[in-house]
């Protein structure tokens, strides 16, 4: 019965996935081309199975068929993987002061997320400790709420890779922040361009957390762009 039940989600899981991307796919397919159009059943196929927990060889097969549909050279994709690459070098801290290249601008970057999420646990901290102490009478309540809040949170790491969590401090993040939205669509149209010239192969992407809930119906997938890599995970 479990084992039933178990298969009888995944396909559940996979048929809502489908028909949300054929949905949202539907207003463009008029003006797909042929190996467009061929190119974007595949990529659901690969996306579809993902998001259904199915094992790598499968989420591989439907790549691998994507990404010769992409590498026909008929089909027009002829800046795929075209991209010049420069050579790797090692550089020394000699190296980067005659280049002057500041490393502290490409290593710090801002973070709101995550500062969303240690302003908000430092508030729950203090708030929490504050009840405990000023408040006696709360005490068993106080332990047993952050008991129940730090279960939940772990259960949601351990079963579905920190979705909910993610959910809740991206929307938040949001609001905290203006721009915050911008430099989300910034960062992943860039990873997105840079992928597909290098050679690696996008199959999907979402924009915030609720979009990657609303678009894949699973918490396989999170937000961001997702590409053809399984065969790098085997």
């Amino acid at each position: 019965l479990g084992a039933g039940l178990v298969i009888g989600g995944r396909r559940g899981g996979r048929m809502r996935v489908l028909a949300q991307r054929r949905r949202a796919s539907q207003p463009l397919s008029g003006n797909m081309t042929e190996p467009l159009r061929k190119l974007q059943e595949c990529l659901d196929s690969a996306v579809e199975a993902e998001a259904s927990g199915e094992d790598l060889e499968a989420i591989a097969k439907a790549e691998e068929q994507a990404k010769a549909v992409v590498l026909l050279s008929k089909n027009g994709f002829q800046y795929f993987g075209k991209a010049v690459q420069a050579e790797k070098k090692v550089y020394t801290a000699q190296d980067m002061k005659t280049e002057q290249i500041d490393a502290t601008i490409l290593l710090t970057t801002e973070d709101t997320v995550a500062g969303v999420r240690n302003r908000l646990l430092s508030f729950f901290a203090i708030s929490s400790a504050g009840l405990a102490i000023g408040f006696p009478s709360l005490r068993p309540l106080v332990l047993s709420s952050s008991a129940a809040i730090l279960a939940s949170l772990l259960v949601d790491l351990l079963l579905s890779q920190g979705a909910l969590q993610s959910l809740i401090f991206d929307t938040l993040a949001r609001v905290a922040n203006g721009d915050y939205a911008n430099r989300v669509t910034q960062a992943e149209a860039a990873r997105f361009l840079v992928a597909y010239l290098i050679g690696v192969l996008p199959k999907g992407y979402s924009l915030s957390a609720v979009d990657a809930l609303t678009r894949f119906t699973s918490t396989a997938i999170q937000a961001g762009c997702v590409f053809c890599n399984a065969q790098l995970s085997k």
